[in-house]
């Protein structure tokens, strides 16, 4: 496939819907266990047998931390089982764990990049949107990785604590949500420090209402030309007008 035909390619209807080939081989990567079920749990309910999901830390500090009897070592070995039991719920194909140390991913680019992605069609991974640093570090991997295994695939970012601004491609899970949320009660440990459960779900009715949908999770790819949009719509934007004519008191009318 060539570079053209890469690009080109949408694996979405007119309307924005994600309609994914049996054929299409698709990895999800999380750098936490549960981002992948809170940003792609009815993708994966839908699509499981042919994905994959790669886990990049191990998840040692998301407990809660007024538990005297919680320690890093004991969550890292929780998490991991929680994380072994909802791939086994969601059916995926293959996952893999990399253990990497739970909010320093971004030190670990040797050893992510040593993960082949040359297979997969399709790459989902958290979005340049988030406020983790693990999240937006596994999107910039991934993103250099593309380039630097010449991979064929699309990449496509999920949204987990920030909503993404503009998403152009959704995937209707009304019909999963139920079994998402069932998913993602496996992550007990983490249920004690946040509501999850509810979070996703609430996510899932707020897309849900901007589409015209009971349930829905949003995507973004990045557009032809995404960065010099961006510039045309900073310099255009009403605030940045009004600034200028501070500067330049020809620009006003």
């Amino acid at each position: 496939m060539s570079e053209k035909q890469r690009i080109e390619r949408e694996p979405w209807n007119k309307n924005g819907l994600l309609n994914l080939k049996e054929t299409d081989r698709i990895l999800v990567v999380a750098p936490h266990a549960d981002d992948e079920t809170i940003g792609c749990g009815g993708l994966l309910l839908k699509y499981g047998p042919q994905t994959d999901v790669l886990l990049l830390s191990d998840g040692r500090f998301g407990y809660d931390h007024k538990d005297p009897a919680a320690t890093p070592e004991k969550t890292r070995i929780l998490r991991q089982q929680e994380f072994k039991d909802v791939m086994a719920f969601l059916n995926v194909r293959k996952y893999t764990m990399l253990d990497l140390l739970n909010c320093d991913v971004y030190r670990y680019y040797s050893v992510v990049s040593k993960y082949d992605i040359r297979e997969y069609d399709f790459i989902f991974v958290t979005s340049r949107f988030e406020n983790s640093q693990d999240h937006l570090h596994a999107f910039y991997f991934l993103r250099k990785m593309i380039r630097a295994q010449h991979a064929k695939a699309r990449l496509i970012e999920y949204e987990v604590w920030v909503p993404i601004p503009d998403p152009q491609v959704i995937l209707d899970i009304s019909d999963e949500i139920e079994q998402k949320k069932q998913a993602l009660s496996f992550y007990s440990s983490q249920l004690k420090c946040y509501d999850y459960v509810n979070f996703a779900y609430g996510l899932s009715l707020y897309r849900g209402g901007r589409f015209k949908r009971k349930s829905v999770e949003a995507f973004f790819v990045e557009p032809k030309h995404y960065y010099l949009k961006m510039i045309v719509r900073a310099l255009t934007t009403y605030s940045f007008r009004q600034r200028m004519k501070k500067v330049l008191p020809f620009l006003s009318d």
